[in-house]
């Protein structure tokens, strides 16, 4: 659904059919706030919650959408502390910290 937000994003606007009526913009930030933070919130203390959403905010950085990048970085570091503040075993903690590590490299 993303996906297919940051293409119609990027294609020509149309001309306007109801010149008196106004629609305010939908950022990238307010996307990705509204659809990833409680995720990162209360799957914070599931390791394999937190490791998927990193996986899934990376390949949605990887997009490169009108702001994916910003945010992606933004939920990804912010999913990021609040699982590291539930989570103790060390593996788990290194699996986080190494899907995190892929939010913004290109593979």
């Amino acid at each position: 659904m993303l996906t297919l937000w940051a293409e119609c994003r990027a294609a020509p606007t149309r001309a306007e059919t109801y010149p008196r009526l106004r629609v305010p913009g939908i950022e990238a930030a307010d996307l990705f706030a509204d659809a990833f933070r409680h995720i990162g919130r209360d799957g914070a203390a599931c390791a394999e919650v937190a490791v998927r959403l990193q996986k899934a905010l990376a390949a949605l950085h990887a997009i490169d959408g009108p702001g994916f990048q910003a945010a992606a970085r933004r939920e990804a570091d912010n999913a990021l502390a609040r699982a590291e503040k539930h989570l103790d075993l060390p593996d788990d903690l290194e699996s986080l910290r190494a899907a995190h590590a892929v939010v913004g490299h290109r593979r």
